[in-house]
């Protein structure tokens, strides 16, 4: 007898019987089948594929901003994104862990901490971009907003992390990086009328 992840196939039984196999192997195809499909509907396979999805979408999105724009828009729009991420991630000053591990509920001292670490961590970040880089007035709102939102999106995910709403999460932490993607496609047709 043979045992494998899903049962045992007799060997002897698969001899006796051969006007059988057909149909076993149908069997076992529609089983191979469902289980693939049971896979699929899972959580984990849903969160990874988001996961890469955003990955094709930030390097995807690079590559057409790359294609779309000349060399010195590149690479201030680069450096603008690399500001951005940077200051995200640091907006929340932990919060986004300790939400997560504690499973703390969003009242209105969180959200008001949270805004308040945010809109600093924005404001010495657009300082520095101000004295250190050329971007211009409307760059620094939009990076400047941009970190308060991420700051505050990445502890609503946490939020929804905690509650093991991991697709929910993974679409907030990571829809900057497919919204990339879209505004890429958006100046590539912008720059390429024909």
């Amino acid at each position: 007898v043979w045992w494998g992840r899903y049962g045992s196939i007799s060997r002897v039984a698969m001899q006796r019987f051969p006007a059988n196999a057909p149909v076993r192997t149908a069997r076992v195809t529609l089983s191979l089948s469902s289980r693939f499909a049971e896979r699929i509907r899972s959580p984990s396979v849903r969160v990874a594929a988001l996961f890469a999805f955003a990955g094709i979408g930030f390097a995807g999105g690079n590559l057409l901003l790359a294609r779309a724009l000349t060399r010195s828009e590149f690479g201030l729009i680069s450096l603008w994104l690399a500001v951005y991420y940077l200051g995200g991630a640091l907006a929340p000053w932990g919060a986004d862990g300790v939400v997560n591990r504690r499973r703390i509920l969003p009242e209105w001292r969180l959200i008001r901490r949270v805004l308040f670490t945010s809109v600093v961590t924005a404001g010495v970040a657009v300082f520095v971009a101000e004295l250190l880089y050329p971007f211009s007035s409307v760059h620094l709102a939009l990076l400047g907003f941009g970190i308060v939102a991420l700051g505050v999106g990445t502890v609503a995910a946490a939020q929804f992390q905690a509650r093991h709403r991991f697709l929910t999460a993974m679409s907030i932490w990571q829809g900057s990086n497919i919204v990339l993607l879209f505004v890429a496609v958006g100046a590539v047709l912008w720059s390429d009328p024909g």
